[in-house]
């Protein structure tokens, strides 16, 4: 008995591209097939290689995304400093009120605030 240890050859495909190319599509995913059908189809309609518009379109939404996501942080840092701001401006406020409360009001310790004189008047509304 002689064993034949030459290479097989495989037989050969005699299917066209078209079919070819249907059957590895056969094999992929609905969203493999929709996109290889619109970028064909885009290529066959314009004549250019519409990925170049893809690529810019993603970056430009993440350019975009990342803008958003950073004012949305300034934006919550800002409201958060305001609270801060305001609750300092009470705190003091409340600590300044509970001062004069403790000065008793006599007619030499008054201070004149805002431009008023001693009567409580106003200087602008002062007739000449």
């Amino acid at each position: 008995m002689v064993v034949d240890r030459t290479p097989q050859k495989e037989p050969e495909d005699t299917r066209s591209t078209r079919e070819k190319l249907f059957a590895e599509m056969e094999k992929q995913s609905d969203a493999f097939i929709t996109l290889a059908y619109m970028y064909a189809r885009g290529y066959d309609m314009v004549g250019a290689d519409i990925t170049k518009a893809w690529t810019n379109a993603i970056r430009n939404n993440q350019i975009l995304e990342a803008a958003y996501k950073r004012g949305y942080e300034d934006c919550l840092k800002d409201i958060e400093d305001n609270k801060r701001r305001d609750f300092y401006r009470k705190v003091v406020y409340d600590i300044n009120k509970d001062k004069d409360k403790d000065i008793p009001q006599t007619s030499n310790n008054k201070q004149n605030k805002g431009g008023q004189r001693k009567n409580g008047k106003h200087k602008r509304n002062h007739r000449r």
